[in-house]
């Protein structure tokens, strides 16, 4: 029976339809559908490849042609604090008929109006979720028996870690600048509201209204309305807070990393700048711990001064505790050369986002393996004279780890994970190395003083 609905449900399939299938799917037969059959024939000797070796590359891994979103990293939020409720005019009925009036005056307070929070998750990676606008929940209105009116409920915008909310100023005022479309208001920074760098972090954007005072005997036929909440815009940046971040020129196989590293799936095709948005995989170990890794838009020479995508995105790797130059070996003539621009372009951004553990990737060595391979052990020469030569590269800028890998094919991507796990735990010997002798060197310059 079961057979016969799953052939139920491929017969009732629209043809246009694509099909998620898996490597192991397409060794065993494990599908019916004759368009699709045909459709990935031609991928079945790289799908047994990859099963082979452990590995599916991203069109063998279940997800089909589906990419993964990129992500948002800015929002402009307006921000509203909930109208305090008002207070009540209310009365009790007299005990005995020969007073006259409405009664004794019992009217409660109205309630708070409700604040408008953000707070940092781990449940979030994105601010694509984030609205345009937010409104805190108004306060009830005072009851009677002096009983004060419930307050309106926090309302909250979650956001990942590694957001920086700023104020922001609108330079059009009056009520003709509350009619303009969103898109035509224009903004200036005002001051940085917080930093929510922890998850559980917490920070208020618009503060409630008051309630208003219920009549009482000092006022006994005037109740206070509450206030209104406080109004303004604020902006959301989110700085990416990964373990791992990836930078390379235009189509260096930096999106085709990320797929191999993690079960992101980036677009990926064979011109320059397919990405042209940031995009965090994580990649997840068998005891339960984890890396992230962020992938950026390509970055040229000469970015510091517009060419390209500039500088835009290099701020989401300012967090991160390692940094990858992926280099295709395969296309380029002088791989230290293209090592030494991207990082000149780094240090030109941020210096101390330059000095962080590096790694240099030498992507592409599936294509004339003679070649490549052979570049990569003369980078790796270079590399290394050059460290020995220079104390400052040798300190600062030099590589931990050269490495050869194909990203199309994934080999050498297991070993590539094992290294960089153990860079961010902090047991590489290179780093200890390095640790040790800027240990040594200035216990070395305290004696000679």
């Amino acid at each position: 029976m079961a057979v016969l609905s799953r052939l139920r449900r491929q017969a009732a399939r629209p043809p246009w339809q694509p099909l998620a299938i898996s490597a192991r799917g397409m060794l065993t037969g494990g599908f019916c559908n004759t368009a699709a059959s045909a459709r990935w024939r031609k991928l079945a000797p790289c799908a047994a490849t990859a099963a082979v070796r452990g590995f599916a590359s991203l069109t063998d891994r279940g997800e089909g042609m589906k990419y993964s979103k990129h992500l948002v990293d800015t929002r402009r939020v307006r921000v509203i604090g909930g109208h305090g409720g008002d207070g009540g005019l209310l009365y009790t009925k007299h005990t005995k008929h020969r007073m006259l009036g409405p009664g004794w005056p019992c009217g409660g307070a109205g309630g708070r109006g409700a604040d408008v929070v953000v707070k940092a998750s781990e449940t979030h990676h994105s601010l694509a979720h984030v609205d345009g606008f937010a409104c805190g929940a108004a306060g009830e209105k005072g009851r009677k028996r002096n009983v004060n009116g419930v307050s309106g409920k926090e309302a909250a915008i979650v956001v990942p870690r590694g957001v920086l909310v700023r104020e922001l100023i609108p330079l059009e005022q009056g009520e003709d600048a509350d009619q303009l479309p969103y898109s035509k208001r224009t903004f200036e920074h005002g001051a940085v509201l917080a930093e929510l760098d922890a998850p559980g972090d917490k920070a208020i954007l618009a503060l409630g209204g008051r309630g208003g005072a219920g009549n009482n005997m000092a006022r006994p036929h005037v109740a206070m309305p509450g206030t209104e909440g406080q109004d303004r815009w604020v902006e959301l940046e989110l700085k990416l807070v990964a373990d791992v971040g990836l930078v390379g020129a235009p189509n260096a196989g930096k999106s085709t990393l990320l797929g191999a590293l993690s079960r992101a799936c980036p677009k990926i095709a064979p011109y320059p700048f397919t990405t042209v948005a940031p995009y965090v995989g994580r990649a997840e170990f068998v005891d339960g711990s984890s890396l992230t890794v962020a992938d950026v838009p390509g970055l040229v020479e000469g970015a510091h001064k517009g060419e390209g995508l500039g500088h835009e995105f290099l701020r989401h790797l300012e967090r991160t505790q390692v940094l990858l130059y992926v280099i295709d070996v395969a296309r380029s003539q002088d791989p230290f050369g293209e090592f030494l621009a991207l990082q000149r372009e780094v240090s030109l951004f941020s210096w101390e986002m330059a000095a962080k553990p590096c790694g240099v990737i030498a992507n592409k060595c599936d294509l004339a393996p003679d070649v490549t391979l052979r570049k990569v052990d003369e980078l790796f020469h270079i590399i290394a004279a050059t460290a020995a030569a220079d104390e400052q590269f040798a300190g600062v800028g030099a590589p931990l780890f050269v490495r050869a890998l194909s990203a199309r094919c994934g080999d050498g991507i297991t070993g590539l994970l094992q290294e960089l796990r153990r860079i961010v735990v902090g047991d590489h010997p290179g780093m200890l190395a390095r640790a040790a002798a800027s240990q040594a060197s200035t216990s070395g310059g305290r004696l000679a003083g």
